[in-house]
């Protein structure tokens, strides 16, 4: 049964909304650890207050995408929640939605991402990201919705990492993206998996999963696109339908779908299906088509 919303687990008062980029009234550092998934992508808290984020990324070398900043908004939209949750919960993401003005980022750029609670009703959040390029331009924003649950009893043992910026390859290399197959409509696009990509609960982390969507639905782009052109990611709309519990043999398999596309404009469509066939996530991603 769903809480009731003046159940006191659930009773938070919001801090008043706030429209600069100060970090006054926030601490310092992260209340708690990143996860592996968020290391991965380059991602940090640079500070953390009641019902809001900041969050920082650093680009890698070949400049990246708005799709290198999923972990990292995921992040952000999810830790603004939990810090009006009581000690002992945490939040599931259910769904997000991502919009860019399609432009290209610089080499070694670093990336701050403000988040805030928008509303909390029973365990329900909204919560909002603002992303901001590191000469101070509003380049994107993100929405999440949240669901509060307990929090994540065990620990789980990591090997070192190195993040993926560090490691001299393009993202899709680092995520060992692969077409597997190639439909009248779309294309079959698997990626590796590891334990590292996914969140304290064991289970491929929602920002992990929008970078690769955004890598498969870039694949398909190439492909399909005849106009040609260069694709930019201008939103993303993804629902989590289910947990995706990958295993290291089988990887990770995203299937797409051309919905529209034209001289200036994509819209593609794509999913993951799990092992016994049901769709774990479903997203949808409009591209800007450059000709430039």
């Amino acid at each position: 049964m769903r809480a009731a919303r003046t159940n006191e687990v659930y009773s938070v008062q919001l801090p008043a909304s706030d429209t600069h980029w100060d970090l006054a009234g926030l601490a310092a550092g992260a209340q708690t650890p990143i996860n592996s998934a968020e290391f991965l992508f380059s991602s940090d808290v640079v500070a953390e207050g009641r019902g809001r984020v900041v969050g920082e990324v650093t680009m890698p070398a070949s400049g990246g995408t708005f799709g290198w900043l999923g972990p990292a908004i995921d992040m952000v939209l999810g830790r603004s929640y939990v810090t009006v949750l009581p000690v002992g919960n945490t939040c599931l993401t259910l769904g997000m939605r991502l919009d860019s003005i399609g432009a290209a980022f610089l080499p070694g750029e670093r990336v701050r991402i403000h988040g805030s609670v928008l509303g909390v009703d029973g365990p329900y959040s909204l919560t909002s990201a603002t992303v901001i390029s590191e000469s101070g331009r509003v380049i994107g924003t993100g929405t999440g919705r949240f669901l509060s649950i307990p929090s994540a009893a065990r620990a789980r043992e990591l090997p070192d990492l190195r993040p993926f910026s560090d490691r001299g390859v393009e993202l899709a290399e680092a995520l060992g993206t692969q077409v597997t197959e190639r439909h009248d409509d779309g294309l079959t696009v698997r990626f590796d998996y590891s334990p590292p990509l996914a969140n304290p609960h064991g289970v491929l982390h929602g920002g992990v999963q929008i970078a690769m969507f955004e890598t498969a639905v870039a694949r398909h782009h190439n492909l399909f696109n005849s106009a040609g052109g260069t694709a930019l990611l201008a939103d993303l709309t993804i629902s989590f339908l289910s947990p995706v519990v990958a295993e290291e043999h089988n990887g990770v398999s995203i299937r797409t779908r051309t919905f529209r596309s034209g001289r200036r404009i994509a819209l593609t469509r794509a999913e993951i299906v799990g092992a016994d066939g049901h769709v774990c996530s479903s997203v949808t991603a409009t591209f800007n088509i450059s000709h430039s």
